[in-house]
């Protein structure tokens, strides 16, 4: 029962925020005033341990929501893959989602439930998606070395908006990789099922890769058994639409020993490495 007390709350607001970020020297927050947002959004970077080493160097960046609390998972992530040379290193961009605007910004969709807090505002993910393309890509690109091999990752509710990023023009035509950990495809009645199937033929061919995994949990309290069927039936279905009839390079992950927060751990591992595999080129099937 805790534990589903616990998921639910995820979906809604990120309990997770890590504390003293600036502790780690080679994290750096900044606060851009957006445009598009009409609001200031903090976002932290992280540069590779030899950024400063080699001028000449370029990198490929991966942008990640939920960013106060996934940073220093990415981070480990990343070391583990540098240490194996699994991936190259990368500038991490951490996006601040504030409790009070998380569901505003991740969803696609105005919705609410009887698990939705009271007042939540929901359905502006477009926005949040130009603030990234317009205004967050272009300071990244302009202040930091970057190689033009932009990734795009998020857990949850920021998992939907991966998936729903994929689906979009403004989007799918900067992101090459996006890593979609246990998302949030319950979301208003699974909405992005039909969404995915109605996009499929509107991908750029082998232009993108896609890293979607899924939390299988047993012994699920019956009062929370539907929302977990239609979490896990979204997750599954739109993997499938996206494996079968997308005209890129997918990978779907079922974790069956892990919860939907401790998948973070093994997804930001597999998933940075499968979205890498055929770098700086996109795999051709």
């Amino acid at each position: 029962m805790k534990k589903w007390i616990t998921f639910l709350a995820t979906f809604w607001a990120s309990s997770l925020h890590a504390s003293g970020l600036l502790q780690w020297p080679e994290i750096k927050s900044h606060t851009l005033t957006s445009t598009v947002l009409e609001e200031q959004r903090r976002v932290w970077v992280s540069l590779p341990g030899n950024y400063h080493n080699n001028p000449d160097a370029q990198y490929p960046v991966i942008y990640f929501t939920d960013g106060s609390y996934l940073i220093k998972n990415i981070q480990g992530a990343m070391w583990a893959l540098n240490t194996r040379a699994d991936v190259p290193e990368a500038i991490l961009i951490a996006i601040e989602n504030p409790d009070n605007t998380r569901a505003r910004d991740l969803t696609p969709t105005v919705y609410t439930n009887e698990f939705s807090p009271p007042g939540a505002v929901t359905g502006q993910s477009a926005h949040f998606e130009r603030f990234i393309v317009e205004e967050l890509v272009p300071w990244v690109n302009a202040n930091y070395r970057t190689d033009g091999f932009e990734v795009i990752a998020g857990h949850s509710l920021g998992g939907l908006f991966v998936v729903s990023s994929l689906i979009s023009p403004a989007a799918n035509s900067v992101f090459e990789g996006y890593v979609a950990m246990d998302p949030s495809l319950w979301w208003d009645n699974q909405v992005m099922i039909e969404r995915v199937t109605t996009a499929a033929t509107n991908i750029p061919s082998n232009q993108h890769m896609v890293y979607i995994s899924a939390a299988w949990e047993e012994n699920i309290p019956p009062e929370f058994m539907d929302l977990y069927i239609s979490h896990i039936g979204g997750i599954d279905t739109v993997s499938k639409v996206i494996e079968a009839q997308y005209p890129l390079n997918s990978t779907y992950q079922i974790e069956t020993t892990e919860s939907h927060r401790s998948i973070v751990y093994s997804s930001l591992y597999n998933g940075i490495r499968a979205v890498f595999q055929c770098y700086p080129k996109i795999c051709v099937k």
